[in-house]
Formats: C-alpha cells, structure tokens, sequence
C-alpha cells in the first residue's frame, strides 16, 4: 500500500473506529468508507486538499473580515 492504512475495528452506529499499526484509534463517518467495507478490512487512508473549497472558503473569509475591520473602523471615528 502506497499510503497509510488501518483496520476497520467495529461500526458503533454510523461511525466507524478505524485502528492503525501504531494502536492509535480514529473514528470516522462509516459513509466515508469505501461501499461494502466490513469489520477487520484493511482500509488505505488518503487526503487530498480540495482546491475549489478551499479558494471559496478563503473568499468567503476574506468578505468578512473585510466587513468585520469596515465597521470597527466606523465605531472607532
């Protein structure tokens, strides 16, 4: 495997608890698994940055604050 994995521990609900080599737990939306997967499969872990959000999210931060610092500027005079 290219990148880090984990066993799938158990399900509790719609959460799933994922155990890596080091004994470490995660737990994560079962619906982020892959379809079909059961407990004790191995499960590749990937993250990827999603660069439309996270442009949109930064816009979207931006605005705000730009809003945020106009009107304390109005407050301050």
């Amino acid at each position: 495997m290219s990148g880090s994995y984990s066993t799938i521990d158990r399900f509790e609900g719609d959460k799933a608890v994922l155990i890596f080599p080091d004994r470490k737990t995660m737990i994560v939306a079962r619906g982020k698994l892959p379809a079909g997967a059961k407990e004790g499969d191995l499960v590749e872990i990937n993250f990827s940055v999603n660069q439309a959000k996270t442009k949109k999210a930064k816009t979207l931060i931006n605005k705000l604050l730009s809003k945020l610092l106009k009107s304390q500027r109005h407050e301050n005079t």
